[in-house]
């Protein structure tokens, strides 16, 4: 028992020292002595004790987000028919694409706009509960990017939004899955802008859906839902 004593009583004082000469090292450290500059092991202690889990899975998330943003941004056009403007989304290489209804023009034409230039196309298809068109323009090898398996979508899975401004620009707007059913996303994205049948894309780049708005009370906010991607692909035949 004493010899059992006697050993936890030689850790303690050995911790003990440890500790203070760990202080020691640290203090000359934190106020970056000049000592410490170029010492490859603190360098080390440096990488991993600054960059913690939490942090690493936040900075390999943060760039596979920018990766995917610039893999997807070209499958999200600015939409006109000469009235107004807002999201297309490119479904298919060959030219299928889904916009909001309001946008289809009060009098018929057989051009669009995308991105300012003037297009062919044709309307497809109109669904008036999910204010939706699908046209099709003359247009081969657009970029696309692939479908979400809506069943694997899990709450607190992260998301962006690829939106068209009234200027033409496109800006990304981020959140997370707070709620979803197989007919509707919810997610924690706000506006105040006008944000109708834009995609919704995971944060590996794989479209999930198409936006709608919902008013926050009285705030002038909306809130950003999503039409899921299966019945997107049902809507459109694909």
């Amino acid at each position: 028992m004493v010899k059992k004593l006697s050993k936890i009583f030689i850790i303690l004082i050995l911790g003990a020292i440890g500790g203070v000469a760990s202080q020691f090292f640290l203090v000359p450290y934190l106020v970056e002595a000049p000592f410490f500059e170029n010492w490859e092991l603190i360098k080390k202690l440096e990488r991993g004790a600054i960059i913690n889990p939490v942090q690493q899975i936040f900075m390999q998330e943060n760039q596979v987000l920018e990766e995917s943003v610039q893999r997807v941004k070209d499958t999200v056009f600015e939409v006109s028919f000469g009235e107004n403007s807002g999201c297309g989304f490119v479904l298919t290489s060959d030219g299928l694409i889904v916009i909001s209804l309001s946008l289809l023009p009060q009098v018929s034409q057989d051009y669009v706009f995308i991105n300012k230039e003037r297009v062919k196309f044709s309307l497809l298809k109109q669904d008036t509960e999910l204010k939706l068109a699908l046209i099709k323009i003359e247009k081969r090898n657009l970029k696309t990017t692939p479908f979400f398996e809506f069943e694997k979508l899990k709450i607190g899975a992260s998301v962006f939004l690829i939106e068209i401004q009234a200027s033409g620009e496109k800006t990304i707007q981020l959140g997370i899955i707070s709620n979803f059913n197989d007919d509707l996303i919810i997610t924690t994205i706000l506006k105040r802008l006008n944000s109708i049948r834009c995609p919704i894309f995971t944060v590996d780049g794989k479209f999930l859906g198409l936006s709608m708005l919902r008013p926050v009370g009285s705030t002038g906010l909306f809130e950003i839902l999503g039409i899921p991607v299966s019945k997107i692909k049902e809507f459109a035949g694909i």
